[in-house]
């Protein structure tokens, strides 16, 4: 018997563990309904919920199984929560790392075990989804499908889990008493049916930068606020949280709004709204909100697109080299030649005008190349919103990868509306082409006769965006990860499995979206973003390289 290494990350993934409060609880139906369907659809005697302690191996739920838990020398889960997708053993007694487990050679006499790591909401292993049988089998695609997404709905039910209990605690002690509040660093408001605030704690004061006597009576409609949503708008008191449960009667949860302090500083929340009693009449309605403080997280969002540009630009940097080195030998040998030409008697104008124009064409084609720099490489986080020409911002970015695509001899091309407008933040619209770029440049290199093409338009009321390249699709299984942080195809060092995530929530942030259109035969990216109302449709063809 072989015992399974520990997690790269073992304290942290305890951490997240012993977070959810979750080893030594009672059994749950919601869990238990999991495992029973599990069974079902792998037809195996054995389904467990698996969590992964120090020690041991604790079942949150079971079937065909009537043990609590295990010593975790012996878990076929500790080897599972090692992998990122199911683990499978046909045969356990073909296989030297537990041909001799005592699980194997006595009850339940395992033979098969197929199990899914579940996450925590950090992404951590904390243990497995997993069916076992007596008999030696194999799984279907389906079957280890279907173990995968009931895994994922495990996660989305521990995360529910935990912000219930959170929510349920805290609206506890605030119906006991305002100072049992006092000592934590959420914020907490109680309005009453108009809206109006009549409750908070001393967090929320800090959070929202205002006095007792700013914030007891305002509403959430108060033009005062001057709240923002994450891609710049205004957030209408009308549409707050706390506005809309009280409206409706349903909780509102982890809605994200900037607030504008006195002193200038913007303060982002997250904010969850539950009324404190959901049978009270409409004009009886209660609502607590709890809101976190989580502008140090989005500064650290902010540096962590930072950082994916950078890593961008990275994969670029030899090319961009090449860039600007050719154009800069152009100018020095004809600088040279100028230089003869005006030593010598008489000038030769016409030669002298061709070796100027040659000049101040190769520097154009360098202040593109900085141009795109600049526009790329910038923190781009507090701009504004501008009307810009699509163009300007395509043939900035290309100008940055280009030389990449034509040095490895796959042909780029593109196909624009020059004279077409769009409403966005050049920078993060510039870092989504380039990122999108940089993955199709990646697939068309393993192609045949590789090329990469992109195609801007417009269609139904929105702008279209299609980045095309040689390859020849994603796999669904791959497709469905895509967006996910930190999932990546590439080589190991080679990607950190960021852009796509990244560039999607730019796009969100600029009431767009990003996705992967199956409906093509190779493998297309569409961004769709909303016209701006002048936009033309006047057409331009180039071939990059």
């Amino acid at each position: 018997m072989i015992a399974a290494k520990l997690h790269p990350l073992e304290s942290e993934r305890l951490e997240a563990l012993h977070d959810l409060k979750i080893l030594d609880t009672n059994r749950e139906s919601e869990f238990q309904d999991i495992v029973e369907l599990a069974s079902l659809i792998c037809g195996t005697p054995i389904s467990l919920i698996s969590l992964i302690d120090k020690e041991r191996q604790w079942f949150k739920a079971a079937v065909g199984l009537e043990a609590t838990e295990t010593p975790r020398d012996l878990a076929f889960c500790a080897h599972a929560i090692l992998q990122d997708a199911v683990f499978e053993v046909q045969d356990t007694t073909l296989d030297e790392r537990f041909a001799d487990n005592p699980l194997v050679t006595n009850a339940p006499n395992v033979m098969f075990y197929a199990g899914a790591p579940l996450l925590a909401p950090n992404q951590m292993p904390i243990g497995t989804l997993c069916v076992a049988d007596n008999k030696p089998r194999k799984l279907e695609p389906v079957q280890q499908r279907a173990l995968e997404q009931l895994s994922k709905q495990i996660t989305r039910v521990l995360e529910l889990r935990m912000q219930n209990l959170d929510l349920t605690k805290s609206i506890r002690e605030l119906a006991f008493h305002k100072t049992a509040l006092s000592g934590i660093t959420d914020g907490v408001v109680m309005q009453d049916a108009a809206g109006q605030i009549q409750n908070f704690n001393a967090a929320a004061l800090k959070i929202l930068g205002l006095t007792e006597s700013e914030l007891c009576g305002r509403t959430s409609i108060d033009p005062r606020w001057r709240c923002v949503h994450e891609n710049g708008d205004e957030f209408l008191g009308s549409t707050h949280p706390a506005m809309k449960c009280l409206a409706t009667g349903i909780t509102q949860r982890d809605v994200t709004m900037g607030v504008h302090l006195t002193n200038g500083k913007i303060n982002w929340i997250n904010i969850n709204s539950q009324l404190i009693d959901p049978k009270a009449k409409p004009d009886e309605r209660v609502v607590v909100s709890l809101f976190t403080n989580i502008t140090l997280q989005k500064q650290n969002q902010a540096a962590l697109i930072q950082s994916a540009k950078m890593t961008s630009l990275g994969e670029m940097a030899a090319g961009i080299a090449h860039e600007i080195n050719t154009p800069l030998a152009v100018i020095v040998a004809s600088t040279d030649y100028l230089r003869v030409v005006l030593e010598s008697n008489p000038i030769n104008n016409i030669a002298a005008m061709a070796k100027v124009g040659k000049i101040e064409q190769t520097g154009m084609r360098i202040a593109s190349i900085v141009r795109g720099l600049k526009t790329f490489a910038r923190d781009s986080q507090s701009d504004p919103k501008q009307v810009v020409t699509l163009e300007s911002i395509i043939t900035d970015t290309i100008a940055l990868c280009g030389e990449r695509f034509k040095s490895h001899g796959i042909d780029l091309s593109y196909s624009c509306s020059p004279s077409l407008k769009i409403e966005c933040v050049p920078t993060g619209l510039a870092q989504i082409l380039l990122n999108l770029l940089n993955n199709a440049f990646d697939a068309a290199a393993n192609t045949t006769n590789p090329w990469v093409k992109l195609n801007a338009f417009e269609n139904g009321g929105l702008l279209k965006i299609e980045v095309m390249d040689s390859g020849a699709g994603i796999d669904s299984k791959v497709k469905e990860r895509l967006m996910t942080p930190f999932f990546t195809t590439k080589p190991i060092g080679k990607g950190t499995g960021l852009g796509l995530s990244i560039s999607k929530g730019i796009a969100e942030g600029m009431n767009g979206k990003l996705f992967c259109d199956s409906t093509q035969t190779n493998t297309t990216f569409v961004l769709e973003l909303p016209v701006y109302a002048e936009g033309k449709k006047d057409s331009c063809n180039a071939k990059v390289a």
